[in-house]
């Protein structure tokens, strides 16, 4: 949210029409407070997929945002540009998310920043065009495929966190539960019965 605050000092120095200015502060500031209350609201959000669909439209929200801005300038620099969006994906894929989501955001704002380049860039040069999508062709793989190789690691470190909890609260012979099993249960279920009045019966 901060970090799109700041943005508003190079559109309010490179953008002269007053209607496009007002338009893009209140675009901002508004988008910075749905930013914030996500951010201190995000703890509540007990589903990992429900928070993957709230983070992936807030992206695509920040992707329509830089191309709305991108839209207002007169001369827009493309290489400039280039470079924004290139930050811009590398925040996205920052941010925790499902990597499916990431890779369809950042082809998706690649792809319409090169339409809208096309169209809004008046000095159009072949060469810098096609550097800039070979630059953002390959900040999106080598983003994804760090992103697809932390995400299998972090799937195989979680696998093997519960096999070892498995291990040392399991009977390797029955498969019962061991005694530090019922210890660590029966702590807990004293603790809640003792905070909220509760009997309490344990049968062996």
């Amino acid at each position: 949210a901060f970090f799109n605050i700041m943005l508003l000092l190079p559109d309010l120095t490179l953008i002269e029409n007053t209607s496009a200015r007002i338009s893009i502060i209140i675009i901002r500031l508004v988008y910075s407070v749905i930013l914030s209350i996500v951010g201190f609201s995000s703890k509540r959000i007990s589903s990992f997929r429900t928070f993957s669909v709230i983070v992936s439209f807030l992206e695509i929200l920040a992707l329509w945002i830089f191309l709305f801005v991108f839209s207002r300038y007169v001369q827009p620099n493309l290489l400039i540009q280039a470079m924004g969006l290139m930050v811009l994906i590398i925040v996205f894929f920052l941010i925790p998310n499902q990597w499916k989501y990431l890779l369809f955001i950042s082809v998706l704002g690649t792809v319409m920043f090169l339409t809208c380049a096309y169209i809004y860039v008046n000095l159009f040069v072949l060469s810098d065009f096609v550097a800039t999508a070979v630059y953002l062709a390959v900040t999106v793989f080598l983003c994804a495929l760090s992103a697809k190789n932390s995400e299998t690691h972090q799937l195989n470190e979680f696998t093997s966190k519960l096999e070892l909890e498995r291990l040392s609260t399991t009977d390797f012979l029955t498969h019962a539960a061991n005694r530090y099993k019922l210890e660590e249960t029966a702590a807990r279920w004293m603790a809640f019965c003792r905070r909220q009045g509760l009997p309490l019966t344990l049968v062996f």
